[in-house]
């Protein structure tokens, strides 16, 4: 029994958890807060900042929203811990993480989340950006709420849906930046907007197809599990047109949110999206999914430090 469970015993005693160091434990805490995510979403806030401003952001809400957006992106990843410990259990990708193997309580995780979703509303209103802290909170209740809740366990549909979960840095940036959402003005942040929730299905599915077993495993709908290998691939070609095309958008001149470095930035990377997005119809497999996945990552990231350099160099001119 003893090498079952890792655990030694004595007559007449009592078992005793292994010693944890300090450092496992921060390490474990760092992984429940899903920091993998966080520059990308930071960069998506970034880019609405730069537009918002023609520039280099002002200090004082760069700070704030670089603030909020760690703090929000470790409370939202750990309430999620939290909600899927059961399903983490049965894949193997997943069921090492800290809730679900019971190195972390639930209790513990809670707490933790719940602190974490205090200070990023507290780096925004402490600066008296409550347009921004108030969206900030509505990006922690759509991630853990709407889509970890009620649309990943039950919809195919659930990452498209939950897709503007990510879309929330661009409002929530500009509106630090500007002070509000007020239209048209704020059409540039919208559009950042729409341009992450298109992102996201091709992003998403593209490594849904790596683990679609271990998604069925846990009862996860994903599209791969129930319209099939070809029909996902499919629409991740529509997404990524979609996506090219909206990043265009973004450079129309009546916008004013873009300039020629920019649309430079944004017709490349479009047509490698769109080109990498046809190949997996002819080469599909594994090894092609995930490197289409991680591109997705590069695109997004360079897309928009090419929004932001062109808004820096452009605002420098001015």
């Amino acid at each position: 029994m003893a090498a079952e469970t890792g655990y030694a015993f004595a007559p007449g005693a009592t078992a005793q958890a292994p010693t944890r160091t300090l450092r496992s434990v921060l390490a474990d805490y760092v992984q429940i807060s899903k920091p993998r995510i966080l520059l990308l979403l930071l960069v998506v806030a970034w880019a609405a900042m730069a537009v918002a401003a023609a520039g280099l952001p002002d200090w004082k809400p760069f700070l704030g929203v670089t603030a909020a957006g760690t703090f929000s992106v470790a409370a939202s990843g750990a309430f999620n811990n939290v909600i899927e410990r059961a399903r983490d259990r049965r894949m193997e990708r997943t069921a090492q993480r800290a809730v679900a193997a019971g190195r972390i309580s639930v209790a513990a995780a809670v707490a933790y989340a719940s602190v974490m979703a205090v200070l990023s509303f507290a780096s925004l209103a402490v600066l008296e950006l409550w347009w921004a802290a108030a969206l900030t909170v509505g990006a922690i209740a759509y991630y853990v709420l709407v889509y970890t809740v009620a649309l990943k366990p039950w919809t195919p549909q659930n990452i498209v849906v939950g897709g503007l979960a990510g879309s929330f840095p661009a409002l929530i940036g500009w509106a630090a930046q500007a002070g509000d959402l007020a239209l048209p003005a704020a059409a540039p942040a919208l559009l950042i907007a729409v341009l992450v929730f298109l992102w996201t299905p091709p992003h998403f599915w593209s490594l849904a197809l790596v683990y679609k077993d271990e998604y069925a495993a846990a009862g996860y709908p994903m599209m791969p599990n129930v319209r099939g290998d070809a029909s996902t691939r499919r629409q991740i070609v529509v997404y990524s047109v979609l996506t090219a095309a909206c990043s265009l958008a973004l450079a129309a001149p009546a916008l004013e949110a873009a300039g020629w470095i920019y649309v430079a930035t944004a017709i490349a990377l479009g047509a490698l999206l769109v080109a990498r997005a046809v190949a997996l119809l002819r080469s599909a497999g594994p090894q092609q999914d995930r490197g289409f996945f991680f591109f997705t990552i590069q695109y997004l990231g360079l897309l928009l430090l090419g929004l932001m350099a062109d808004r820096v160099v452009f605002g420098a001119l001015a």
